[in-house]
Order: structure tokens, then C-alpha cells, then sequence
């Protein structure tokens, strides 16, 4: 069976022969290996006349970006040098730092709840650009939607001649937008995350047992459970959500017998030894808390839905705060790299200091910014691997 690689090789030089052939450049389409874009005018209006709707609340808001965006910046060195602290002297509370390659290090279930969490972050964060461009004199040449790899998303193109042109504050106001989009979103996701159960409350009562939404091949669990399934009690002892179901199994040895009640009838197994600590049992199943429906539509709904929708929320949550973060660090490519560009050319330039010492520095905090980024990623890949499933 062919790679996940393989496949997509396959169909990236499918598609980019297809886009050549059939000349697609007259409807809006940009074929090109790995990425499709899709420009259009269209939205273009429909960003200006927002944005004209309320000009000095727009240039108010925007300008609340930027500090904003120095504390995203700031706070992004911190994490991935304390983060790379933690590898060598604590490196079981060091966070995974994981490059979004779909079908690579995200592979499985979460792929679907990744898109949607890209469609919405990128999205905010394009259109907070085109936004506060407009709301400061600067055009939105075009517009659109864009494929690339396996990464949906959007994108604005500003008029970077009359950008140029522009004070400062302006510019830096327009680089830092996307961050405080994202942060926003971030919020809000966070909100939903916190207020989950009031969130479902219509379709779906308080937690009443534990469901199965994985199971680890060749563990005990993968003999009797399959996702779907609902435990109710272990050895008599009701568990009416994860927390609890935990703090039972935190107690339980290997080699000792369980007799979960489920949704699919009595179920008895031996545990066996916990890869993490071979003095606790362990039976090889992921969980989420069971939420039984309310009515009908619900149960047409079924019971994984709670599950995926957490996900996707969750999902937006991280990602967003991710793209918030580390989008402003001094990257080539990253908004980031443009605002501490501005910042060493205006100081430059009052203190008349040419222009070998800011390229100098430009090129250092880029450097700095990569190794720490690549760093992480290397000692992730070595210490805890990179597969998020």
C-alpha cells in the first residue's frame, strides 16, 4: 500500500499538470506544485465597506494590536527557550512543539478537526490584515482562498508600494492585526472550552459514565472495548466521567481483574503493566466523558458527537493561540520578521546608523528565532515523538 507521501506527491503533480493544461490563470486560479490559490476582487468590497463603516474605531482597535503583538513576540522567546530548558533538565514537563504537516506529524481523526481549526484562524487572520489596511488608506488588491500541501486557509494582498510609504505606527498596526485576531479567536474558543457542558446543555444531559473513543492495539482493552462503547462502573463502583475513572484506575495493579458494566453488556479483563510505570495497571483505552441525549434529534446526533465537537473546539483554541504566538516572532515570512524589521530600520534611521548594523540584526534575531524553533522541534521529535494521532 502506498504512502501517505507517496499519495500526496502523486496528486500535487496530478493537479499542477491539470492547472497548466486547462490554463486556469483567466478564472482567478493559481496552480502551482503544492499550493492553489484562488484570487478574486470580490471580497474586496466587502472588506473596505467594513472597514469604512466606523474608520476611527478601526484605527483605535488596530492600534491595541501592537503591543499586543510585542507581548506575543516577547512571550514566544520565553516559551521555546524555557521550553528547551525543560528538555534537558525536566523533560517530562517539556511541551510537544510540532510543525503542522498534515498526513506527517498529524495524521488520523484529528486531521478532520485540524482543517476546520485552519479555516477559521487563518481566515480571522487574513481578514484582520485586510481590515486594518483598508481602515488606513491602504488598499486590498485582491483577495481569496488557498490549498497549500493539505493546509486550507485565506489571504489578502495589500498594495505594498503605497504600505511603504506609510508611517511606521501604520504599517506596524497592519503587521500586528492577524496576531490579535488570533488571540480573539483564541478567546473565544476558550470560552466554549471552559462552558463545554452549558454548551451542549440542550442536547445533552450532565455526564453519566465514561466513552470510549480509541483503544491502543495489542493492550487488554483492545481484546473487548472498540470506540462507542460506554463504561458505567468498575467492579461494582459506579464512574460517572473521566476524572473518576482515573482516580480508580490510578489505584489498580498489573494483573489484576476488572468487571467494567458497559453499554454492550458485562466485560471482564486482566490489566496489564502501565508503559509509564510498570507498578500501575493498565488496560489501553482513550476516554471522554459520556453525555446521553436529551431528545430526539440528539439521539440521531449520536454519542461521539460531543467528543468530535470538543475537539474541534479545542483544536481552534490551540492553534489559534499558536498562530498568535508564533507568527510574531522574527521569522522570514512570519509578520513578526516585518515588525522588528520596522522597528531597527525607524532606529536606524534616527540614529543615522547605515545599513550594515540593522541588517546585522535582523539577520540575528532571525537566526535566534529558527534555531529555537528547530531546537524544539528536534528534541520533541527525539524525546517524545512527533505523531500527534
Amino acid at each position: 500500500m502506498a504512502s501517505p507521501i507517496v499519495i500526496l506527491l502523486v496528486f500535487w503533480l496530478m493537479i499542477t499538470l491539470v492547472g497548466r493544461y486547462l490554463n486556469l490563470e483567466k478564472y482567478g486560479l493559481e496552480v502551482s506544485p503544492f499550493a492553489i490559490l484562488w484570487k478574486t476582487k470580490r471580497f474586496n468590497s466587502f472588506i473596505r465597506r467594513i472597514a469604512k463603516k466606523a474608520p476611527w474605531l478601526w484605527k483605535k482597535v488596530w492600534l491595541i494590536s501592537i503591543p499586543l503583538g510585542f507581548a506575543s513576540l516577547f512571550y514566544g522567546f520565553y516559551f521555546l527557550l524555557t521550553n528547551l530548558m525543560r528538555f534537558f533538565v525536566s523533560p517530562s514537563t517539556a511541551a510537544s512543539v510540532v510543525p503542522v504537516l498534515p498526513g506527517i506529524t498529524i495524521t488520523g481523526r484529528t486531521l478532520y478537526y485540524l482543517f476546520f481549526a485552519l479555516a477559521v484562524s487563518v481566515t480571522a487572520h487574513e481578514l484582520a490584515h485586510g481590515l486594518a489596511a483598508e481602515s488606513e488608506e491602504i488598499p486590498v488588491r485582491s483577495s481569496g482562498i488557498l490549498l497549500f500541501i493539505l493546509i486550507p486557509g485565506a489571504f489578502v494582498e495589500l498594495d505594498e508600494e503605497k504600505m511603504k510609504k506609510q508611517e511606521a505606527i501604520k504599517r506596524l498596526k497592519i503587521f500586528s492585526a492577524g496576531s490579535m485576531a488570533n488571540l480573539i479567536v483564541a478567546l473565544i474558543f476558550l470560552i466554549l472550552l471552559i462552558n463545554f457542558e452549558l454548551l451542549i446543555f440542550p442536547f445533552y444531559a450532565a455526564p453519566a459514565g465514561v466513552l470510549i473513543i480509541d483503544v491502543v492495539d495489542g493492550t487488554p482493552a483492545s481484546e473487548f472495548f472498540t470506540p462507542g462503547v460506554v463504561i458505567f462502573e468498575i467492579n461494582g463502583t459506579a464512574v460517572h466521567n473521566v476524572q473518576e475513572f482515573h482516580n480508580y484506575l490510578i489505584h489498580v495493579s498489573p494483573n489484576q481483574t476488572l468487571a467494567f458494566n458497559t453499554s454492550c453488556g458485562p466485560i471482564v479483563l486482566v490489566t496489564a503493566k502501565h508503559p509509564a510505570n510498570s507498578s500501575r495497571g493498565y488496560i489501553g483505552v482513550y476516554t471522554f466523558n459520556y453525555y446521553p441525549a436529551k431528545n430526539v434529534f440528539s439521539k440521531i446526533l449520536g454519542t461521539m458527537v460531543p467528543y468530535h465537537l470538543f475537539e474541534v473546539i479545542n483544536w481552534t483554541f490551540l492553534l489559534s493561540l499558536s498562530l498568535a504566538i508564533f507568527n510574531m516572532l522574527p521569522v522570514p515570512l512570519f509578520d513578526g520578521e516585518r515588525v522588528v524589521s520596522d522597528i531597527i530600520k525607524e532606529w536606524a534611521k534616527k540614529r543615522d546608523a547605515g545599513e550594515k548594523l540593522p541588517r546585522m540584526l535582523r539577520i540575528t534575531f532571525a537566526m535566534l528565532s529558527i534555531s529555537l524553533l528547530i531546537l524544539n522541534f528536534i528534541l520533541t521529535f527525539l524525546k517524545i515523538g512527533f505523531r500527534i494521532p
